[in-house]
């Protein structure tokens, strides 16, 4: 299966909504897979 590559833009919107969604009192693993990311790739990017 080939990666997929996102744009800088769509990355800073997920960041965006993780944060939001913390912010909302999620927890960071919840939010993460309400985006469909794995949560070593989101601290690998942070």
């Amino acid at each position: 299966m080939a990666r997929k590559s996102h744009k800088a833009e769509e990355i800073t919107d997920k960041f965006q909504r993780v944060e939001a969604f913390t912010a909302e009192g999620r927890s960071a693993a919840e939010a993460l897979r309400s985006i469909g990311v794995m949560e070593v790739t989101y601290y690998r990017l942070q």
